[in-house]
C-alpha cells in the first residue's frame, strides 16, 4: 500500500498531538486489522489540521461520510474512533466527530458533503464513493479516505509522491508488491507454470491488477487463472 504524500496534510506530522493534550464476523475483523494498520498514520495527518484549525471555546469537528448506513459503517467507525483514542482523540473532550451516511443511495453524497462543507468541518473522512464530490465542493477543507484504490488512474491525484489535491489517504495500488510475489514464486518452484489466485469480484482495481500481473506471468511461460468471488 501507498500513502498518498499531499504537503497540506502530511507535512511535519509525525510527532503532533492533540491540542488539549492528547458477536463480529471475519469480514470486521480484516476491516478492523486493516484500519487499525493504516489510521495511525491518517489521524496524524488529520490531527495537525484540527490543532491549527482549532478556535477558542470549540472544538474542532472531523466530519464523517459513510456510503451504507450506521449498522454497515459500525466496524468502520469503531476502529476509526479506537485509532483516535489511542492519539488521545476522545469525541466531546477535545473533538467533535459528526457522522453522516448516505444508506447506499450515491445521490445523496453530494448533499450531505455540502452539509459537511457548509458546517464547516475541520476534516473530512470520506468513504471512497464521496471522495469525488468532497474534492469539488472544498479546496481546502483536508480530506482523507482510508482506502482508495488507483488515484492516479481515476484523475483524483497528479501522482502519490505529489498529489496537488487537499486529499489524503491509502493507495491499494500493488504492482509492485504483485510483481516481487510472483518473482519469490518462481525462485521456490522452479519450474511453475500455473497458479490460481482468488480476488474479490466487487473491487475492479484487483481485477486490473491481476490482469496486469496476468501479462507479466505470461512472460514468462506461466499461466495465471483468475477466480472471482
Amino acid at each position: 500500500m501507498n500513502r498518498l504524500n499531499s504537503g497540506r496534510t502530511l507535512k511535519s506530522r509525525v510527532d503532533r498531538r492533540p491540542c488539549d493534550e492528547a458477536e463480529v464476523s471475519s469480514g470486521h475483523r480484516v476491516l478492523n486489522g486493516l484500519l487499525a494498520r493504516v489510521l495511525p498514520a491518517i489521524v496524524l495527518a488529520a490531527g495537525a489540521a484540527l490543532c491549527q484549525a482549532a478556535e477558542p471555546n470549540r472544538l474542532p469537528v472531523i466530519g464523517q461520510l459513510y456510503f451504507g448506513d450506521p449498522t454497515a459503517a459500525n466496524p468502520s467507525d469503531q476502529a476509526f474512533r479506537e485509532g483516535l483514542l489511542e492519539l488521545g482523540y476522545v469525541d466531546g473532550k477535545n473533538i467533535t466527530i459528526l457522522p453522516l451516511y448516505a444508506n447506499g443511495r450515491e445521490e445523496q453524497i453530494p448533499v450531505l458533503v455540502e452539509h459537511l462543507v457548509a458546517k464547516p468541518v475541520d476534516v473530512m473522512f470520506v468513504s471512497i464513493k464521496a471522495v469525488r464530490a468532497a474534492m469539488q465542493a472544498t479546496k481546502s477543507i483536508p480530506i482523507v479516505c482510508p482506502y482508495i484504490g488507483d488515484p492516479i488512474r481515476d484523475g483524483l491525484v497528479k501522482s502519490l509522491s505529489h498529489p496537488g489535491a487537499n486529499f489524503t489517504g491509502i493507495s491499494g495500488q500493488s504492482w509492485e508488491t504483485d510483481s516481487k510475489r510472483l518473482e519469490l514464486a518462481r525462485e521456490l518452484r522452479p519450474g511453475l507454470k500455473r497458479i490460481g489466485v482468488l480476488y474479490d469480484a466487487n473491487f475492479p482495481d484487483d481485477v486490473i491488477s491481476f490482469e496486469q500481473l496476468r501479462d507479466l506471468a505470461r512472460q514468462h511461460g506461466i499461466t495465471i487463472h483468475l477466480l472471482g468471488v
